[in-house]
């Protein structure tokens, strides 16, 4: 009996020594760490030295389905400062943040994704220091009040949470900056929440709103909000609250029911940037052409009423952009100063956008024509800066009774694109643009190329996979500067001998991938068929 319980605790000391050996061993691991990313398994083991992690400031936790008594211990990791808890995908299965939660004194950054709460518990109020707060795809028609007693709360998100209103205690968040609750179901905003003297940025988009603002209210300061996002609603009017909002910079109300637009913008004297597209807007305002500040305005040409010559106008000052229309799909490239340098034009853009074109546009590098039908309208040589020029069509692109390349007449092109319009030899007029340092002529049916000799003397690029070509010219190796050359999915059995030389200099890849002389080459390398001789036509 002496034996066993001698035994037994020996064991036991045993077991104390390997726990406190354990213990000492994740100390040293992760003591000077100040950043964790874990899964839940991972957050447990560490559980024993969790209050000794003093570096310990950042925690990102992962959660599956099965360990949400892993919550319960965070508490422990006292010294965090941003705490990211990730759950499942959203999964249906309803949790809740511990009480324990409060222990996490320091706590500035709290950010909860894709975990069901039935609510917020109340001690979360305690979290003195608490700055930032996240919550996406976390509730179903929960209550939130309690959010608007922290107050030293500076950023919310409340995205994609099925959110049918906004706390009205919100107005009551003395340090309140950020505000974002997009992807909800909200249909009423708190009166006085756009003229809180302290919120910078609201972001409102794709909601059930129908309007915004209401009774004007005189606030008691200045109002700070500088930014406003009320784009994907249903909104009808914008009411007079608008008048207070004098630090406004950008507003967006795009996807909107807007008919018209209230007098109490004309206000707003530091406004930027002003989208209205997808409005019905019915009138323009005189007043647009007096705020002293908007550099972008986006409308659409399908507007209830056609737009008046002033407002076209407004283009030709320096400091204003009209996109008339063009949005993300249209307008492919901005600069720094806001001016729009890259245009993606469907046939419907073409026959809505004003003639002759606004100045603004005149400043366009990039032109890439989307269009059934390959055209050319002569208005389009107002852009005298392009630089990139592309044709593409959904279908077989066929020319229009009148066009001809030889209407073309921009200088500085650099780039040339062409899929799908048919042409057995390049276009004398394409021949001629001595600037091209790209050329891109993909199914188009070619069957030759041009003389090198008497082409593109800068050529770089050179893609001409997809078409009927049997044979290249024998003076290819004039284009000096050439490094990439596509001749996928042609009919080449071989290549001519001027292409040596280039090896040397710049080309760097020859893709034959689909042709005849391919299946010679056996998939090498491109280094090792330069002296492989069945590469090669006889005589050139």
């Amino acid at each position: 009996m002496k034996q066993f319980l001698g035994a037994l605790a020996l064991c036991l000391l045993l077991g104390l020594y390997l726990l406190q050996d354990n213990k000492t061993h994740l100390y040293r691991k992760y003591s000077s760490k100040t950043t964790l990313k874990l899964n839940a398994t991972e957050v447990m083991a560490l559980a024993p030295v969790a209050e000794q992690l003093e570096q310990l400031t950042q925690l990102e936790l992962r959660l599956n389905e099965d360990n949400e008594d892993i919550l319960a211990i965070i508490g422990q990791f006292t010294s965090l400062k941003s705490l990211r808890i990730l759950g499942p995908s959203r999964s249906p299965r309803p949790w809740s943040l511990p009480a324990s939660i409060t222990q996490l004194e320091q706590l500035e950054h709290l950010e909860v994704q894709s975990i069901y709460l039935t609510g917020i518990p109340q001690e979360v109020a305690q979290l003195k220091q608490l700055k930032t707060l996240i919550f996406n795809y976390c509730f179903k028609n929960s209550s939130i009040d309690v959010l608007g007693e922290m107050a030293s709360l500076e950023h919310i998100d409340l995205s994609n949470n099925g959110l049918q209103a906004l706390p009205a205690n919100f107005c009551d968040l003395p340090h309140l900056k950020t505000l974002k609750a997009d992807h909800n179901n909200i249909w009423e905003v708190p009166e006085a929440l756009l003229i809180h003297p302290t919120l910078e940025v609201l972001s409102l988009k794709n909601n059930d709103l129908n309007g915004i603002g209401g009774t004007p209210k005189v606030p008691t300061g200045a109002c700070a909000l500088k930014e406003l996002y009320l784009n994907q609603n249903t909104i009808m009017l914008l009411d007079n609250d608008f008048q207070y909002l004098t630090q406004l910079q950008r507003l967006e109300v795009r996807d909107n029911q807007l008919q018209a637009l209230p007098p109490a913008l004309s206000q707003l004297q530091q406004l930027e940037v002003l989208d209205l597209r997808k409005n019905p807007i019915e009138t323009w305002p005189m007043w647009l052409n007096d705020l002293p500040s908007l550099r972008r305005l986006q409308v659409s040409p399908q507007a209830a009423q056609p737009m008046p010559d002033w407002l076209l106008a407004l283009s030709g000052l320096k400091d204003l952009e009209a996109t008339l229309g063009l949005g993300y799909e249209q307008v492919t490239d901005w600069d720094e100063e806001g001016r729009i340098l890259g245009l993606k034009l469907f046939q419907e853009d073409l026959e809505a956008l004003p003639k002759p074109l606004p100045a603004f546009l005149h400043e366009v590098r990039h032109l890439e024509l989307v269009t059934d039908q390959l055209m050319w309208p002569n208005w389009l040589n107002d852009l005298q800066r392009i630089e990139v020029l592309a044709f593409k069509g959904t279908e077989q692109v066929i020319p229009s009774p009148d066009f001809s390349f030889e209407a073309i007449q921009l200088p500085k092109i650099r780039i040339f694109h062409c899929r799908g319009h048919q042409m057995k030899e390049v276009p004398s007029a394409v021949q001629g643009w001595d600037q091209l340092e790209q050329v891109a002529l993909m199914d188009v049916g070619l069957e030759q190329l041009p003389d090198p000799t008497q082409t593109w003397p800068k050529l770089r690029w050179l893609l001409v996979q997809n078409n009927q070509l049997k044979s290249l010219p024998a003076q290819m190796g004039v284009w000096t500067a050439l490094k990439q050359l596509n001749l996928a999915n042609n009919a080449l059995t071989c290549l001519p001998k001027s292409l040596l030389p280039l090896k040397e200099q710049q080309l760097e890849r020859v893709e034959l991938t689909g042709n005849p002389v391919d299946d010679q080459l056996q998939w090498q390398p491109l280094k090792y068929w330069w002296a492989d001789e069945a590469v090669w036509c006889e005589g050139l």
